[in-house]
């Protein structure tokens, strides 16, 4: 008795990452560190690569890709038990025996699905949530480390090199908006600040805890 569920982990989720936004408070360089990119009004982040490495994005899409399966796990527990109440149904030869069971059968069928439903929908906000909460502070990272270096527009780009043996890499950038530029890359850099951002604010958050 199947009720659809044929994937494991994390649900997919189309984001769509707008070009970022640039005002927004001065960054203090760390002592010692030295600005990599030169002075430019224009520069380019893969954003895909700062969030395959983003260090507490990955670690939470982890954690909620065990709850996916600790959900899938119990879905096919509950699909188990389900079946084994159909077969009681089935070969019951009794007719008010065999009603009683597929009543409770269709009962149990339906607070499961319910369940189901239920828990998919809860995955699917919390993998946006945690998209959209990772995506803000790309923004606010970036606005803070441009407005220090004069950067006046930060642009979404691709290091993904097209590939002539596969059409999709092909006809993607043959679609790319910027076929040569000599502005500087910064995905290191907002890698960099996001990943102390990111640290900052879980440690602010344990102190907060602890002294509740």
């Amino acid at each position: 008795m199947s009720s659809g569920w044929n994937r494991c982990g994390v649900f997919s989720f189309a984001i769509v990452l707008s070009i970022l936004g640039l005002s927004g408070a001065v960054l203090a360089v760390s002592e010692g560190e030295s600005p990599q990119v030169s002075a430019t009004t224009l520069a380019f982040i893969d954003v895909a690569f700062v969030f395959k490495n983003h260090k507490a994005f990955n670690d939470q899409m982890a954690a909620l890709g065990q709850r996916a399966q600790a959900v899938q796990q119990q879905h096919s527990a509950n699909e188990a038990q389900l079946n084994l109440l159909k077969a009681r149904a089935d070969q019951a030869t009794d007719k008010v025996e065999k009603q009683k069971l597929e009543t409770e059968l269709a009962r149990q069928f339906a607070d499961h699905q319910v369940s189901l439903r239920t828990s998919q929908r809860e995955l699917i906000d919390l993998e946006a949530r945690l998209y959209y909460e990772t995506y803000v502070l790309l923004q606010e990272e970036t606005k803070k480390y441009c407005h220090a270096r004069g950067i006046q527009v930060a642009m979404r780009s691709t290091r993904d090199a097209i590939k002539a043996d596969d059409r999709n890499s092909v006809m993607q950038g043959l679609n790319r908006a910027i076929i040569f530029s000599d502005a500087p890359d910064i995905s290191d850099d907002i890698l960099k600040v996001m990943n102390v951002a990111a640290e900052a604010r879980s440690a602010k958050a344990k102190d907060e805890s602890k002294s509740r």
